[in-house]
């Protein structure tokens, strides 16, 4: 049986069994990435992966329910943030275009149509996703859209909870703020010690 891309399969690995998403399949090698999981790749003999009918976990419901994101093309560009090209969909319908020309700035989001009535769609989306971001965790999230497009194309097809993305991201950042504040300390350290050592 050749497994494909996308496949849902489980393996065993040395501490039990994992489900998971075929990344590159293939009849004699697969590489998957386990659920919850999508920074570490698994690779290994066709044979160690069976088809699994185990759906990929979900969220609970929310807002953002309604929105997809289509045709997700990464570009090449500046390489200072993720490059890509993408639609959001309304109901399966394209709303509007994301992207990031990856000059390290924010993703940009423009209606696809001038139709009236776009704003109050861009404005209904904004509104779902900042309920989405407190639902899962983040109650005053900055840019939103940008950490739900990077949930939505990167983490959720390989069953990361959007509970669990917010949860990583609100860790690294207080890991962030706790470092800033420990680089404060040493600059108020040096402060002084430079204050002694001029007299």
């Amino acid at each position: 049986m050749t497994l494909r891309k996308g496949d849902r399969v489980c393996f065993k690995v040395k501490d039990g069994f994992k489900q998971g998403v075929v990344l590159r399949g293939g009849a004699k090698k697969v590489t998957a990435i386990a659920d919850s999981d999508p920074e570490r790749e698994w690779s290994g003999p066709s044979s160690l992966f069976v088809p699994s009918d185990v759906p990929v976990p979900k969220d609970d419901p929310s807002p953002m329910d309604r929105y997809s994101l289509k045709g997700y093309k990464e570009i090449e560009g500046h390489g200072d943030s993720a490059t890509f090209s993408a639609k959001i969909c309304l109901d399966g319908k394209p709303l509007m275009h994301a992207g990031n020309n990856g000059w390290g700035g924010s993703n940009e989001y423009h209606p696809l149509s001038m139709d009236t009535g776009y704003r109050e769609a861009l404005d209904a989306f904004t509104t779902a996703v900042k309920a989405w971001a407190k639902q899962f965790g983040y109650e005053n999230m900055q840019e939103p859209e940008d950490w739900w497009v990077q949930w939505y194309q990167n983490e959720r097809p390989y069953g990361v909870l959007a509970a669990n993305s917010i949860r990583k991201l609100r860790e690294s950042i207080d890991g962030l703020e706790s470092g800033s504040s420990c680089l404060d300390e040493n600059v108020e350290e040096n402060k002084k010690a430079l204050s002694k050592l001029l007299g």
